[in-house]
């Protein structure tokens, strides 16, 4: 069985300038390090299954876009005692919507315009330009509390 010190999952492009940081500060302190990516969460899952692998500590940047990284982090729930961002309190910030709305009612937030993603509303952009002429002809922003 091989033991890592810290598990990370990851499959954001953007991420790697990051993943190779981290990896070598797990090197230069003595740490195994596993990255478990798309290319390779399904070998790692079976390896893990059976019990070829285990992880003392478990970072997860993959399963709030990719399933297939769920498998991964409801077993590291149920054996690895130290988790990085902890899936069940991640969950909460992952809505940025409900975050600011929690946030904003116990302090100051700028004017905060929310739109869904383009993919699944092509008036969007018409909307923000919109939005933007009327800021902009008015010179004022726009009302405390108000959002389209």
């Amino acid at each position: 069985m091989r033991n890592y010190d810290l598990c990370l999952t990851w499959s954001w492009e953007y991420d790697a300038d990051f993943v190779k940081l981290l990896n070598l500060a797990c090197q230069s302190h003595g740490l195994s390090f596993l990255q478990i990516t798309p290319e390779n969460v399904l070998d790692m899952m079976q390896s893990i299954t059976n019990e070829e692998i285990v992880f003392q500590v478990f970072f997860d940047r993959a399963s709030d876009t990719d399933a297939r990284f769920i498998p991964v982090v409801q077993w590291a729930c149920n054996h690895v005692v130290h988790h990085i961002n902890f899936h069940k309190l991640a969950c909460r910030a992952w809505d940025k919507v409900a975050m600011h709305q929690v946030i904003s009612a116990s302090m100051n937030t700028p004017v905060t315009i929310t739109l869904p993603p383009m993919m699944s509303n092509p008036c969007s952009r018409k909307l923000i330009y919109l939005l933007w002429v009327r800021v902009s002809a008015s010179n004022l922003p726009m009302g405390e509390g108000e959002m389209v």
